[in-house]
């Protein structure tokens, strides 16, 4: 298990505001797996926000609600998440490089690609040989975008 529960390749969902954070919560029974594409999709509802997660390995879906006020609208995450082991980073594997082919930010119509929102491009650093692990390529057609591996150990 990972921190929270989660276990390896395991969906889960978090929220995460100014104001407060609910931790990763474990999805039950939907796993991706290591080339294979994962759907997740998150609509704020007004008092509430709906999940829909998918693994194209497993064919393992859920959908699911989860009541929460704190909601602001002013950032989304695209994440490659970097696991624990007993309490400490486990090593980066070599992904070479993942595909976000549809990025979407509050919906799915003209005008909400994520190239259409003001972005940070991230760029993940390791402290202890101060050097680039990966990156966020250039957006294609506004909703698409490549995170590249490229020194990871």
């Amino acid at each position: 298990m990972n921190s929270g529960g989660v276990g390896q390749h395991q969906a889960f969902w978090e929220i995460v505001t100014q104001t407060s954070d609910t931790g990763t919560v474990a999805v039950p029974n939907v796993y991706g797996a290591a080339g294979y594409g994962f759907v997740a999709l998150t609509q704020w509802l007004g008092n509430h926000y709906q999940f829909y997660v998918y693994s194209y390995w497993s064919g393992a879906s859920s959908t699911f609600q989860v009541w929460n006020s704190n909601y602001t609208g002013d950032s989304a995450d695209f994440v490659i998440e970097r696991g624990l082991y007993q309490g400490n980073p486990v090593p980066l594997a070599n992904f070479y490089y993942l595909n976000y082919l549809d990025a979407w930010v509050n919906g799915n119509t003209a005008g909400h690609g994520v190239g259409n929102y003001p972005h940070t491009d991230i760029v993940m650093k390791s402290t202890d040989y101060q050097r680039i692990l990966a990156d966020a390529g250039a957006l294609t057609n506004n909703v698409k975008f490549q995170a590249n591996y490229h020194q990871c150990k």
